[in-house]
């Protein structure tokens, strides 16, 4: 058995046609009383087609109409009052606007009384009529009569379009908040999913983090910083570790052109590659050797390169360092600040058969080095006038030899920006 759904729209529709039904049939049986032996009816116009439909039609005995007939408006006794306003008419037979009617002929129609139904601002909508076979059937009277019950149906019918007017609108509101709600209900399932994808990217940040910032051997020998760049993933290609092998501490710091994935991939490549060889005690100046080819095993973008500084510091404080097309190391001590500048080697990526040279620098116990990514030298401090820090500026914030140089690094990451750049620093002292 098959079940028609119905919107409230539909059955207010039909309660409402109900309503005006029986005004009408209430109508048309006392205003048949009032004319005995004339035909009463109500219709109503269709321009769109120009039909007249009948909606009900009392004392038709011989006279064969029935309620729902359509007609074409042309041919009926109504189609004057479509234009026009109420009729008086005691003989059709005479009356050149009714005379020739297919219908007055066919049904030998001689007095007509008819008013038309109007709502809004005179908007025709039908009419109530009657005719009869007698000649002056009608007088005066019996068109106020009809005028009243005009009055009667088109508040009825106006009352009815209403309630369909406003009932639609209803149904249009509720569908409307049916959509809202599950179109907020699809926005809260796609921003629990992006909750989940945020905790998703974090975990493999911090995965990322563990794999190029790992914990330090000994934080009272070195001090490890990191910042990312403004507006970028949590993580870029800056990377950093510590080793100690036979009593000595092996540092790198290293940056990987670029950001976001691709380049904290290779950048944890190059950091995996680095303590691979050095644990297996691989002489320091091949050590960027080895670094270099899986540095070309692992990027795709010919253009992608790395820099990077590589040390070791015995204890006796021989400090031997490598630097791959990387920034120079700033050392602090008890007389002088001073950079260790050397002639850089090619960072790697750049010549595949490039060799590197170690550096040797002699470090007493209050000494410090600190190894640092270009982001330090490219911030800008200065507040309301910002300027780039750069290699002077990261001397001019040591005021005396005694300031730790690990505070010059607080003092950047801390009032520097905008950062354009990633930030990696490692401060090591002899002695540990």
């Amino acid at each position: 058995m098959a079940l028609r759904t119905e919107t409230t729209a539909d059955a207010t529709g039909r309660s409402s046609a109900a309503d005006v039904a029986d005004v009408v049939r209430i109508v048309l049986e006392l205003v048949q009383r009032r004319l005995p032996g004339s035909v009463v009816w109500v219709a109503q116009f269709d321009h769109d087609d120009d039909t007249l439909r009948m909606l009900d039609v009392a004392g038709n005995a011989s006279f064969g109409l029935r309620p729902s007939q359509e007609v074409p408006l042309q041919t009926s006794f109504c189609h004057v009052m479509a234009s026009g306003g109420a009729r008086l008419v005691h003989d059709a037979a005479a009356d050149a606007a009714y005379a020739v009617l297919d219908t007055r002929i066919a049904l030998d129609v001689r007095s007509f009384l008819g008013v038309p139904l109007e709502v809004g601002a005179g908007t025709r909508i039908g009419s109530i009529c009657a005719f009869s076979r007698e000649a002056a059937a009608y007088g005066d009277d019996d068109l106020l009569l009809l005028e009243s019950m005009a009055s009667l149906i088109s508040a009825e019918l106006e009352r009815a379009r209403r309630a369909a007017s406003l009932e639609r609108l209803n149904e249009l509101l509720r569908h409307q908040a049916a959509a809202t709600a599950r179109r907020l209900a699809e926005q809260e399932r796609l921003y629990e999913r992006e909750r989940e994808l945020r905790v998703e990217h974090q975990l493999l940040f911090d995965q990322l983090q563990q794999a190029l910032l790992p914990e330090l051997v000994d934080p009272a020998v070195v001090e490890a910083y990191y910042r990312a760049g403004d507006d970028r993933l949590l993580l870029g290609g800056d990377f950093y570790d510590v080793a100690r092998v036979d009593g000595d501490v092996l540092v790198v710091v290293g940056d990987v052109s670029g950001h976001g994935p691709t380049a904290a991939r290779v950048a944890a490549g190059l950091r995996l590659a680095w303590r691979s060889l050095t644990v297996t005690g691989t002489d320091l100046a091949q050590v960027p050797v080895g670094m270099q080819t899986v540095f070309g095993a692992e990027r795709h973008d010919p253009d992608l390169f790395a820099t990077a500084a590589l040390g070791r510091l015995a204890a006796d404080g021989t400090f031997r360092f490598v630097l791959a097309g990387h920034p120079p190391p700033l050392v602090r001590g008890p007389a002088a600040t001073r950079f260790l500048q050397r002639p850089p080697d090619l960072p790697l990526g750049v010549d595949p058969r490039a060799t590197f040279t170690v550096h040797r620098e002699r470090l007493v116990v209050d000494d410090e080095v600190l190894l640092y990514t270009d982001g330090l030298v490219e911030a800008r401090t200065g507040g309301d006038a910002p300027r780039l820090v750069g290699l002077e500026g990261l001397l001019a914030l040591l005021p005396t030899t005694s300031t730790p140089i690990a505070d010059v690094v607080r003092t950047v990451l801390a009032g520097g920006g905008p950062f354009a750049d990633d930030v990696a620093a490692l401060v090591v002292r002899p002695g540990g």
